[in-house]
């Protein structure tokens, strides 16, 4: 109806509250999927929410594929930061997203392509304690994650919110299975200012990877908590080119500000969520 998306360029915030996806969105079903932007059930916040559910098809007890893709472009001497959040239906089974797929894959997970959607790399897994009943915000470096995969993000980055579960022959049954996505917004961040980090979240006991703008001098990078608290510290002294080191930060669990701090520069942070 609307013909093919048109691509977007960060900064970019889908809170869904004109109920209606822009032209930058494609949908997908297999079989008798379902992908809408709905006012119930209640979304994670203001009206409206994307809504990826199973159908009810009393005819039909095959599996469907529901798949939102978000068309996107690059932004020169930036870093891309994707935030979003997500809950999952009571009734909902966890379909396990490989690390890369070509085409489509019927699984749960966020998925980025950068070749025209043929092959997709899972950014995000959406099984287990990464998506309860319970809405959760997750962020991902896309810059960082590109770079870990040896990927290029150009004018063609797409990036594919998909779920997937079986057809019901009980309208109640279906009712309760899907996914709820809401508040996607994509940040661009001028790579002289920003510190990235992967994998975010970061499971406790697992190496975090850093890369430090280029900067000449000695920086500070830090840890502060919830409440404000310095929990870590590494000083570096820094020649002029981006730095790529690998900490393993002795922390319990929660969402932390990890902050770069150059001796006569301007400070940047992100948040950092330790599972």
């Amino acid at each position: 109806m609307y013909g093919q998306p048109t691509a977007a360029t960060p900064p970019l915030g889908e809170d869904l509250e004109q109920g209606a996806l822009t032209k930058s969105w494609r949908v997908n079903s297999t079989g008798a999927g379902r992908v809408q932007v709905l006012t119930t059930p209640t979304p994670v916040s203001g009206t409206y929410q994307l809504v990826l559910d199973a159908p009810y098809v009393g005819y039909n007890n095959g599996g469907n594929l529901n798949e939102a893709v978000w068309y996107l472009q690059a932004v020169p001497g930036n870093s891309l930061q994707l935030t979003f959040s997500e809950r999952k239906l009571a009734g909902e089974t966890d379909e396990p997203m490989p690390v890369s797929f070509t085409g489509s894959s019927r699984t749960d997970g966020v998925a980025l392509s950068v070749d025209g959607g043929t092959t997709w790399y899972r950014i995000t897994d959406l099984t287990g304690t990464n998506a309860t009943t319970t809405a959760q915000t997750q962020t991902v470096d896309l810059t960082a994650f590109a770079a870990t995969n040896n990927l290029t993000l150009g004018n063609d980055v797409r990036l594919k919110f998909q779920q997937y579960g079986a057809a019901s022959n009980s309208s109640t049954a279906a009712a309760g299975q899907g996914r709820i996505f809401d508040d996607v917004t994509i940040v661009a961040i001028p790579n002289s200012l920003v510190i990235e980090a992967w994998p975010n979240p970061l499971p406790r006991s697992t190496s975090l990877n850093l890369r430090l703008p280029p900067y000449s001098g000695q920086a500070k990078v830090r840890l502060i908590d919830a409440i404000g608290r310095l929990v870590w510290q590494e000083q570096v002294q820094q020649t002029g080119v981006a730095l790529v080191q690998t900490v393993l930060l002795p922390v319990a669990p929660g969402i932390y500000s990890l902050q770069y701090v150059p001796t006569d520069g301007k400070p940047t942070a992100q948040h950092l969520a330790i599972e």
